[in-house]
């Protein structure tokens, strides 16, 4: 079902995160974007419980865009996810579908496809995404050389290519993708780096300059360099599948190292959603209305809404598909400093 979007609403927290601090106010919402934060206001149309908080709406760099995908993201406070398609036609198709939460989807580029990425992009991917044959000896991911090439084309689009490493020696892979992103000019995203070693790497591309960022898998299983790396800004986010027993487990993790709920949320909201250049995960003026609601002693949400509109709550389940495909180059307007989103246009990060 896709929920008629209200024209104006209001939700109140005695704890909202707003900024980097939770405080109580009034969240109003205009055409599914918050037109003003407020003080409390008890009269509001929806107060949330004492015990709960209201936060933003989670960013997935690494989501699964099906509708059961998507169905299982909002049950874990997710609002927008990344993923990753074959081609702009499947793109297409599964854009057509219903989903309950934002999907922003970018095109895999293997050695077959590296003389189609202009047409890729050109096609509206909002990205695009590799396999890096570290060690060599894998035909269906890039070598060196692809990579530099995939780089150049997406510096000439201003566009990012999010790079997951085959091979043995992680280190060598990050430094890889690090080099040839600084000579390129591009953005890279490392996925999932699960080695000190590429945390190290990482660490020192960025104290290089190297235009690259990257995530860590979700779950408990997080080590402490990793979560060292989250904290000093080494890596950007966690990401992958963030349903709601994996973001109960991650987050539990998180208390058990000494992470207070404030320090948390950004590690999956504002700052994945800073990787994919979209002005999600944050509560504030002009924002879309994406929001969850979430009881931090459970590690459980309570209620996830896009737009103002809930898609999900704990008693009922998914109660609505109101999830857009996020394309560049859609009708709806370029991504130039614009993210193309359904029938509007969404300002980047600092535009």
């Amino acid at each position: 079902m896709t929920p008629d979007l209200p024209s104006s609403t209001s939700i109140a927290a005695r704890r909202t995160l707003v900024g980097e601090s939770f405080r109580p106010a009034t969240v109003r919402i205009t055409d599914g974007r918050i037109s003003g934060i407020g003080r409390f206001d008890a009269q509001a149309d929806t107060v949330v419980d004492e015990a709960h908080v209201l936060i933003p709406g989670l960013v997935d760099l690494a989501g699964a865009g099906t509708a059961e995908g998507t169905a299982r993201a909002a049950a874990g406070g997710v609002t927008t996810i990344a993923t990753t398609s074959e081609s702009p036609a499947a793109q297409r198709e599964a854009a057509s579908g219903e989903t309950s939460v934002d999907v922003a989807r970018r095109v895999a580029v293997s050695p077959a496809t590296l003389g189609d990425i202009a047409a890729l992009l050109d096609a509206g991917a909002i990205g695009l995404s590799c396999e890096l044959a570290v060690d060599g000896g894998d035909a269906d991911a890039l070598d060196a050389a692809g990579l530099e090439r995939a780089l150049t084309e997406v510096a000439a689009h201003d566009s990012a290519l999010a790079v997951t490493l085959r091979g043995q020696d992680e280190a060598a892979g990050v430094s890889l993708v690090a080099e040839a992103a600084r000579r390129a000019g591009a953005r890279a995203h490392v996925v999932a780096v699960a080695t000190p070693e590429g945390i190290d790497a990482v660490r020192r591309a960025k104290l290089g300059g190297a235009p690259v960022t990257a995530d860590v898998a979700a779950g408990d299983q997080l080590s402490d360099p990793a979560w060292d790396g989250l904290l000093d800004g080494a890596i950007d986010a966690i990401a992958g599948g963030l349903d709601a027993s994996i973001l109960a487990t991650t987050w539990a993790a998180a208390q058990s190292r000494g992470l207070e709920l404030e320090q948390f949320l950004p590690l999956v909201a504002a700052r994945p959603a800073v990787a994919l250049r979209l002005a999600r995960g944050e509560i504030e003026r002009g924002a879309p209305a994406h929001l969850a609601v979430f009881a931090p002693d459970e590690g459980s949400v309570v209620a996830s809404y896009l737009r103002g509109a809930r898609v999900f709550s704990l008693a009922e389940g998914v109660t609505a598909h109101a999830g857009r495909e996020i394309l560049a180059g859609d009708d709806e307007g370029e991504l130039d400093g614009v993210v193309a989103l359904g029938t509007g246009t969404l300002p980047a990060p600092g535009a």
